[in-house]
């Protein structure tokens, strides 16, 4: 067998460098992107290390479900495969930003979880204005409020006891129409005096239950007084639900960053990638069934 071994050495760093591949991005877009990485979540370990036919459906989830077919959504959730190896994956972006800037955000995330958490059955990362997840196991229905993140402004309120109230009482009226929308979304703009405008916005996973949304809203509410307590701003995520509010505004219309979407070249190295794996998983399943043949032959002599 140490053919075999050989042969998924081989594979497992071939399906890997062709899924880093995926995109490549010009100056001016880099230099233009206005999104901001947060934080990741690949927990290691043997339980969480994927298979070779893993690691293709992922490429496949990345480039095909979450990238050509949700390109014209802030939301969309997909699988790919069949049990044992099959991804379930999904991406969701603020609602008030354009289906480009989504987008380069999503290219953003995908690139970072294929270069830091490559190899992993699940993970997790949080843009200030979109996430994205997969997993061996169909979550965007299911509650899951850990773990919490806290991004959080490092400046002071002059009053912050007015703050606070004045949170209690947004977050609450937020979380209710959320939970009771389709999207799951909610975004307030109060002027709190004549020098300060309080934006404040809720997000749940779309397909979360009306009460699994206020459960997870509420939760990352609660965190508010341990994490920002008295601070200008905070973001607060977990991997079912996100809040912000800050003492400025920070919600857009009508997007003005330039976004240069992937060149050809780029496209072509994706296309290439899946078919690589495909001939690599292909020679590897008939290498296996040589191997089985050859060793029964020689028990038949």
């Amino acid at each position: 067998m140490p053919i075999i071994i050989r042969l998924l050495h081989l594979v497992s760093f071939l399906c890997l460098a062709m899924l880093m591949l995926r995109t490549s991005w010009d100056a001016e877009a880099e230099a233009t992107n206005p999104v901001e990485y947060q934080y990741k979540f690949c927990p290691r370990g043997t339980n969480n290390t994927a298979s070779i036919i893993y690691i293709y459906n992922l490429s496949k989830l990345f480039n095909r479900k979450l990238h050509e077919e949700g390109g014209n959504s802030l939301y969309r959730n997909a699988s790919v495969g069949d049990n044992p190896d099959k991804v379930y994956g999904l991406f969701l972006c603020r609602f008030d930003v354009s289906h480009q800037v989504c987008q380069n955000c999503i290219f953003d995330a995908i690139d970072i979880l294929v270069e830091s958490c490559n190899g992993t059955k699940e993970a997790t990362i949080w843009y200030d204005i979109c996430m994205v997840c997969y997993s061996n196991k169909f979550f965007a229905t299911t509650l899951d409020t850990s773990p919490f993140l806290c991004v959080k402004n490092e400046n002071y309120t002059t009053e912050p006891d007015k703050l606070a109230q004045i949170l209690n009482q947004t977050f609450n009226d937020e979380i209710r129409n959320a939970a009771s929308s389709d999207s799951k979304y909610a975004a307030q703009t109060i002027n709190i005096s004549s020098f300060d405008t309080l934006q404040t916005t809720v997000h749940c996973i779309p397909d979360l239950s009306k009460s699994d949304c206020n459960v997870c809203l509420n939760s990352a509410v609660a965190q508010i007084p341990t994490c920002s307590k008295g601070k200008l701003g905070a973001r607060i995520f977990c991997a079912s639900c996100s809040i912000r509010y800050e003492l400025y505004r920070f919600l857009v219309d009508t997007p003005t960053v330039t976004v240069t979407a992937p060149n050809k070249t780029s496209k072509r190295w994706i296309t290439i990638a899946e078919a690589a794996s495909a001939i690599i998983v292909f020679l590897l399943s008939t290498s296996f069934l040589w191997c089985i043949i050859r060793r029964r032959n020689k028990r038949v002599r």
